[in-house]
């Protein structure tokens, strides 16, 4: 169960950054990193990149 969990939070956080206007990014551990497999998405962190967390922050106004 809590495989699926965090799963589902990291999805949900890589999608919340497509709403942000952040595309698919090269760093394997970024939560913003594509998911081919279901090994991908266990790989990848919960978290942005430092990139990524920049690209965040100016789209939120920060």
């Amino acid at each position: 169960m809590f495989i699926f969990i965090g799963r589902i939070t990291k999805e949900a956080v890589h999608e919340i950054g497509h709403t942000l206007g952040l595309g698919h990014c090269p760093d394997p551990e970024c939560v913003m990193h594509f998911s081919n497999s279901i090994v991908d998405t266990d790989r990848k962190s919960y978290f942005f990149c430092s990139v990524c967390y920049q690209k965040v922050k100016a789209a939120i106004g920060l």
